[in-house]
């Protein structure tokens, strides 16, 4: 697990309370209680700011597990 995957699925698990070795590359907002679609707005802008990234917001709430998620966020960092 890299740097950017690991603080991204720290920054999931704080979110919601469940333990980071839970959240894997492909778990799913229907794996995590609570991950609904205003979760998951809340959730992007939190990665957004603590991350200091820009994701597009149609790309961002297109992805289907924390993998697409990671790799959104890296694509974002790289330019």
């Amino acid at each position: 697990m890299n740097e950017l995957d690991r603080k991204i699925k720290e920054i999931i698990a704080n979110s919601f309370q469940v333990d980071v070795a839970a959240i894997t590359d492909a778990t799913t907002s229907e794996d995590v209680e609570g991950w609904d679609s205003l979760a998951h707005g809340t959730l992007i802008l939190r990665i957004q700011r603590i991350l200091a990234v820009r994701l597009e917001p149609r790309a961002a709430n297109a992805v289907k597990n924390v993998g697409e998620l990671v790799a959104l966020v890296g694509k974002a960092r790289r330019g």
